[in-house]
C-alpha cells in the first residue's frame, strides 16, 4: 500500500462530519506528528509520538478498534529503533487484537513483527521468524513487512554466526522486492549484497573450518569450495545499482546507491581474487564495469587521468601476515586543478588495521592527466564519480583491489582488495518503518520504501568477518592495472 493511498485516507477521515472532534483527538494530534517525524527520518519522535497515541487510544474506549493498529505502529518504530526488547509488549498487544476483524491489522504481518521482537540467543525465535517469513513471502500484500523481517533476520544471524539462517532470510529479502523503482532496486541490491557477504562468510568458515592447518584447505582443493554464486550474486547487486549510483547528489555528497555500489563491487572483486588465488578460472566469469564518471557541473570536459597511489598503504605485520582477503573503498575528490580536496574511506573490506592503513596516506594520493589522452564530453546523466581497478600481486597470490573513482572535480575511489566487506546497516534503522493507518477497514498497509529511502543513511563497518581465508605472502603492494580514470579536465 503505497503512502498516496493512505494520505487521501487521512485527509478524509479529518474533513469527515466529526472534523472538529477528531481534530482535537489525542490519538489523531499524536499520530499525525508520529506520520511526519516518519519523514523525516527522525525515529526518536516517531517512538516518542507512536507511544503517546497507543497510550492516548488505550484511554478512550472509543478509540478502541485503533490500539492494535497503533500498538503494530509502535512495535514496528521500536523495532526500527533498534530496541527489540522495548518493541515486544506492543507487538503482543497486536496480536491479541489481530485476530478481531475491526482491528484493520493483519495476523500475519503482525506474526512478523512479534517474532522479530521476540529474537533471542541460544532458543528457537530464528527458525520461528524464519518459519514466518517462508510462510508469508509469497503473499504480495505482505512484501515490506516480509522484507524488514528478513533483512533483520539476515543481518540478526550473521552477527550471531548463525550463517545458513543468513543466508536464507538474504534470499527471502532479494524475492520480495520485485519492483522496478529505486527504492525497490536499492532494497532488492542491499539483499543481494548480503546475500553474497553471508554466502561468502559460510564458504570461507566452511574452507577454513580445520583449526590446526597450516595452509587451509581451500588451497589444496579449491574445486571442493569453488561457489562462484558468491561473485554472481554480488556482481548482480552492482549490476542494477549502477545506474542509480551514476546520479549526483544534489548536495555533493554520495548517496546510499553509490555507497551500495561501491561496497558490492569491492566485494566482488575481493571473491574473484580469492577464486583466482585457489587457482580457479575466472575467465568464464561475468565482468562489470566498475568506472563512473559524474560531471560535478553541465558542460565539464573529461580527459583520462593516471591515479599516483604515492605513498602507498604500509600494513601492521600481523595483517600482512593473517588470512586477508580485503578491500577498501577511499573516495577522493578533486577540483578542475587536478588537486585532491577531499579522501576518506567510503567501504572497507578486511577489518580496521587494513582500512587505516589505506586511510593514512589517501589524502596524500594524487592524479595527473594522462598525455596521451583525448579529452571528452561527459556522457548525459553521468557523475562527477569514476571506479576503476587495481590489483596487489602477492607473492604466491594475487588481490584484487578496486579503484573507485568518484569525481566532483572527480570524486576518485580507490578500492585495495584482500577480504570481503563487512555488512553495511542498511537493515538496522537506514529503512524507516512500516505503518498502520488508524482507522482503515481493510488489511494493514505497509510502508513505502520510496519515502523511506529519500532520507536513508548508508553507514559501512568494517568489523572483521569470520572465517576469513588464510593466504601466506609477502608485504604486498599496490599495483593499478587500470591506471587511467576519466575525471574533469583541468590544465594539461
Amino acid at each position: 500500500m503505497r503512502f498516496s493511498q493512505f494520505a487521501l485516507l487521512l485527509a478524509a477521515i479529518l474533513v469527515s462530519p466529526a472534523a472538529a472532534q477528531q481534530t482535537a483527538n489525542p490519538v489523531t494530534a499524536h499520530y499525525r506528528t508520529y506520520r511526519e517525524a516518519l519523514e523525516r527520518g527522525d525515529l526518536a519522535t516517531a517512538e516518542s509520538e507512536a507511544t503517546a497515541a497507543l497510550e492516548a487510544a488505550q484511554l478512550n474506549t472509543q478509540n478502541a478498534s485503533q490500539v492494535a493498529a497503533l500498538a503494530m505502529n509502535t512495535a514496528l518504530v521500536r523495532l526500527s529503533a533498534g530496541h527489540r526488547a522495548q518493541a515486544l509488549p506492543p507487538a503482543q498487544l497486536a496480536m491479541s487484537l489481530a485476530a478481531n476483524p475491526q482491528s484493520h491489522v493483519d495476523p500475519l504481518a503482525v506474526e512478523i513483527a512479534l517474532k522479530r521482537a521476540s529474537l533471542r540467543t541460544g532458543d528457537q525465535s530464528e527458525a520461528d521468524l524464519l518459519r514466518v517469513l517462508g510462510s508469508a513471502q509469497e503473499q504480495t500484500n505482505l512484501a515490506e513487512f516480509v522484507y524488514d523481517g528478513a533483512a533483520d533476520l539476515g543481518s540478526w544471524a550473521r552477527q550471531q554466526g548463525h550463517l545458513s539462517t543468513a543466508v536464507s532470510a538474504w534470499r527471502i529479502a532479494s524475492h520480495v522486492s520485485p519492483g522496478d523503482d529505486d527504492a525497490d532496486i536499492l532494497s532488492r541490491a542491499h539483499a543481494l549484497a548480503e546475500l553474497g557477504v553471508a554466502l561468502f562468510d559460510l564458504d570461507t568458515q566452511a574452507a577454513s573450518s580445520p583449526p590446526q592447518q597450516a595452509t587451509p584447505l581451500p588451497l589444496r582443493n579449491p574445486a571442493v569450495h569453488l561457489n562462484t554464486e558468491v561473485y554472481t550474486v554480488l556482481l548482480e547487486a552492482a549490476r542494477i545499482t549502477q545506474p542509480l549510483a551514476a546520479r549526483p547528489a544534489a548536495d555533493g555528497g554520495i548517496t546510499r546507491a553509490q555507497l551500495l555500489y561501491a561496497r558490492a563491487i569491492a566485494f566482488a572483486t575481493a571473491e574473484l581474487s580469492r577464486l583466482a588465488a585457489l587457482s580457479v578460472d575466472t575467465r568464464p566469469l561475468p565482468r562489470l564495469d566498475r568506472s563512473l564518471v559524474i560531471a560535478s557541473h553541465s558542460g565539464a570536459t573529461l580527459c583520462n587521468i593516471r591515479v599516483i597511489a604515492q605513498p602507498q598503504p604500509t600494513f601492521p605485520p600481523r595483517e600482512v601476515n593473517a588470512e586477508h582477503v580485503a578491500g577498501v573503498n577511499v573516495r577522493l575528490v578533486i577540483n578542475d586543478a587536478g588537486r585532491v580536496t577531499d579522501a576518506r574511506v567510503v567501504a572497507a573490506v578486511g577489518g580496521p588495521a587494513f582500512e587505516q592503513a589505506v586511510a593514512t596516506v589517501a589524502g596524500r594520493w594524487s592524479v595527473e592527466r594522462a598525455p596521451d589522452a583525448p579529452t571528452r564530453a561527459p556522457r548525459p546523466r553521468r557523475r562527477e564519480q569514476a571506479l576503476a581497478s587495481s590489483r596487489r600481486r602477492l607473492k604466491g597470490s594475487t588481490r584484487a583491489a578496486s579503484i573507485s573513482a568518484f569525481g566532483v572535480g572527480l570524486k576518485l575511489a580507490l578500492t585495495l582488495s584482500t577480504s570481503p566487506i563487512s555488512s553495511s546497516r542498511a537493515s538496522k534503522g537506514a529503512m524507516r518503518p512500516r505503518y498502520a493507518p488508524i482507522s482503515r477497514p481493510t488489511a494493514l498497509p505497509a510502508r513505502t520504501r520510496r519515502a523511506s529511502i529519500a532520507a536513508s543513511k548508508f553507514e559501512s563497518n568494517s568489523a572483521l568477518m569470520n572465517g576469513m581465508l588464510s593466504l601466506k605472502r609477502a608485504a604486498p603492494r599496490l599495483w593499478l592495472l587500470s591506471k587511467k580514470v576519466a575525471a574533469h579536465c583541468g590544465s594539461p
